[in-house]
């Protein structure tokens, strides 16, 4: 979402607000089912032999947008459109902990 913050007289900024979306889970997430833009992703809490897999796509398959090796904490910037929706595959012995941002 696109909004504007004003920031000194007269002038006026725009700002994204990104929405988020946590998971915790070895799952297949929906995230988003049309286009958008994915900004971050967070890895919160490692997971043990935890892997992240990034698609353009409504379903666990087809364009990968990225796969992260999420046994270890950090962030991850994009800030890359996609066309067809947003689902994140998650999967490994233990799983962590991610926030997704995107718009």
């Amino acid at each position: 979402m696109l909004r504007a913050v004003p920031t000194a007289v007269g002038m006026v900024e725009a700002v994204v607000s990104f929405e988020s979306a946590r998971i915790n889970s070895n799952a297949t997430t929906v995230v988003k089912n049309s286009a958008g833009v994915l900004h971050l992703i967070t890895v919160n809490k490692a997971g043990t032999a935890w892997t992240i897999t990034v698609y353009d796509n409504t379903q666990g398959s087809g364009e990968v947008i990225a796969q992260i090796d999420g046994t270890s904490v950090g962030s991850f910037a994009f800030n890359t459109y996609f066309e067809t929706g947003l689902t994140i595959v998650t999967s490994g012995t233990t799983p962590g902990d991610i926030t997704v941002a995107y718009v």
